[in-house]
């Protein structure tokens, strides 16, 4: 599907190969790509906007060793959110790949679904959905203080949606636990979502903001919120 894959390590996969493979990845190369979506990345690191964000390659931390990746919340926190479903990693030959290595993976959020040496793949089960209807939101300008939020850890980022401005004209949003959002399409320049829910909702969809872009709602233009 459009879940999105990543590698730790030596398991990392260079950036312009999941375009030609046709797989999802939260990492990029384009020599101009989008300065948000580069600083959003950069804070993976310690939890705050780099002060260099890199010309070409908008990337998620990188990580080795038996305990970088249990120990980096920030960057765990991003896994989640930008729908990061698979982690790749690469195991040394001569140890066995038949079992997971839970000094790595804590097993509390990751379970090893496939291997073939040296090649091994984690589902992470903490992941939130690429596309999914939350019940309400909070509005921040500042870009610094909304990472501050994402990172926060009593911040609900599955039912409560992080806006730079208020919805208009004002809704009383609702939360459906029946509510569901199904892909039709998903191309280069077309996405269709099919949404059933009883309640007003926000349809959080976790691809790069960009103005290009235009949305209908039941044949009636709408408005993208960053």
């Amino acid at each position: 599907g459009i879940n999105r894959s990543w590698g730790y390590g030596s398991g990392y996969v260079n950036t312009n190969l999941q375009t030609y493979e046709k797989i999802f990845s939260s990492d990029g190369y384009n020599a101009l790509h989008l300065k948000r979506y580069g600083e959003l990345l950069s804070s993976s690191k310690d939890g705050k906007i780099a002060i260099s964000i890199p010309r070409s390659d908008p990337m998620i931390a990188s990580g080795y060793g038996g305990s970088d990746l249990r120990e980096n919340k920030y960057r765990q926190r991003l896994l989640n959110l930008l729908g990061v479903k698979y982690v790749l990693n690469k195991v040394d030959p001569q140890v066995s790949t038949a079992k997971a290595d839970n000094q790595t993976f804590d097993n509390s959020i990751y379970k090893l679904i496939w291997q073939k040496a040296p090649w091994q793949i984690y589902e992470n089960m903490s992941v939130l959905p690429r596309v999914f209807l939350a019940s309400d939101y909070a509005v921040e300008k500042n870009k610094d203080r909304i990472i501050q939020m994402i990172f926060d850890e009593n911040f609900d980022l599955r039912n409560k949606v992080i806006l730079e401005e208020y919805v208009e004209p004002k809704i009383v949003f609702a939360k459906d636990k029946d509510a569901k959002v199904k892909i039709k399409t998903y191309i280069p320049n077309k996405i269709v979502l099919q949404t059933s829910a009883k309640t007003n909702t926000l349809l959080f969809f976790s691809d790069n903001y960009y103005q290009g872009w235009k949305v209908s709602i039941d044949g009636e233009f709408g408005k993208i919120y960053r």
